[in-house]
């Protein structure tokens, strides 16, 4: 009986680090420095929490030809890495996998059309769009002067702070 209730024991303290583990951010690694992922539902309530626009990557993975490039010429960059992490909420909805409720309208909002892109949310979850009401998003693979000319073209169209 002891034998039973310690593997029962050992069971549930395994079942609980996992749970716990799969509730942390995914990060993109560089030499000790990270990006901190967030799904999209944690992701919008830290945005909210920390008064922080949201960057939303609709990432297809390692074979997608853009993903490919912004994990490796763009998301390691240190400049990009700190910036990301003091100035937006980076989210990652991973495009392999069943999207949520949320994430599929979310999708269906930009017409993604299960394409990877990158958009903006501002802090109450709205696209981040230009004076002229075009939302600022790519599809394309751009470079990494160009991905932070769209993080400082979705900072300068975000409401006034009240």
């Amino acid at each position: 009986m002891p034998v039973k209730s310690a593997v029962s024991q050992l069971f549930l303290w395994f079942t609980a680090a996992l749970l716990i583990a799969s509730c942390q951010p995914v990060s993109h690694i560089d030499q000790g420095r990270q990006i901190t992922w967030h799904k999209l539902i944690t992701g919008r309530i830290e945005a909210a929490k920390s008064h922080k626009p949201c960057l939303i990557d609709f990432y297809y993975g390692p074979n997608c030809p853009r993903c490919a490039t912004f994990d490796s010429k763009i998301y390691n960059d240190p400049e990009v890495i700190a910036r990301l992490n003091r100035d937006f909420i980076a989210i990652r909805i991973d495009l392999r996998k069943p999207l949520s409720k949320e994430e599929q309208a979310l999708a269906d909002t930009m017409h993604t059309n299960g394409e990877c892109m990158l958009m903006f949310l501002n802090e109450a979850g709205k696209v981040v769009k230009t004076r002229s009401g075009t939302p600022i998003c790519t599809m394309d693979k751009i470079t990494r002067q160009q991905f932070i000319s769209y993080l400082d073209k979705a900072i300068a169209n975000l409401p006034a702070a009240k």
